[in-house]
């Protein structure tokens, strides 16, 4: 048998698990016997949302930190067929999970319609949002109050960008790349490969290669 009371500690619920063992003792008689005295910790599941079209080396600033203060973080790569990105859905997931294999507590996964949802399908309780400047605050903090209305069960954490990306971003990336400029401060040495291999393969404009 169990008991115990709970304890609110943050996102997580910690809760005192004792566990006995009823075993028959001289003359038939039961006796408890206290097998395991432990706290049972609900884990703190984070989603990351995004395009990342690419990936780049500041959204994987952003992950680390996020998966050090989470149990579970997943990385969620939103299908948007309202944009026209430059890789398809199955190969972003794929160029994020071979950045994120060395973070044991990461998984990357792709959905489609409201993040909220699926966070709500994941039982996700923390939203995890990159602020790079002071200007992204006040879109960021309008779909923060948004999505709390919606999932009143859902709190949203702002990391602030490391100074060094706070400049970057897919954008960035794709536009350095279209005209030969060296990205690899910019992103991974698997993605610098996908993207140009991407651009490679484009049609020539003007008789001349989008990489340069």
């Amino acid at each position: 048998m169990s008991g115990g009371a709970g304890r609110r500690l943050g996102p997580k619920v910690v809760r005192k698990i004792t566990t006995w063992l009823i075993y028959t003792g001289p003359g038939g008689r039961a006796m408890p016997a206290l097998v395991q005295d432990r706290e049972a910790v609900s884990m703190a599941i984070a989603i990351y949302p995004g395009s990342f079209d690419p990936v780049t080396r500041g959204h994987l600033d952003i992950i680390k930190r996020a998966a050090k203060i989470n149990d579970h973080l997943i990385v969620a790569v939103l299908i948007n067929s309202a944009k026209h990105p430059l890789f398809t859905i199955e190969e972003r997931v794929a160029l994020l999970q071979e950045c994120c294999r060395d973070i044991p507590n990461v998984t990357v996964e792709s959905f489609d319609g409201l993040t909220v949802d699926f966070a709500r399908r994941r039982h996700a309780t923390v939203m995890v949002r990159g602020l790079r400047a002071v200007t992204d605050f006040e879109n960021e903090i309008q779909l923060a109050q948004t999505n709390h209305a919606l999932m009143p069960g859902i709190e949203t954490v702002f990391l602030a960008t490391s100074i060094k990306w706070s400049y970057l971003s897919s954008t960035v990336v794709k536009e350095a790349a279209r005209y030969g400029s060296d990205i690899s401060k910019f992103v991974t040495p698997n993605v610098e490969k996908a993207v140009r291999a991407k651009f490679a393969a484009l049609p020539l404009e003007n008789g001349k290669s989008p990489c340069g």
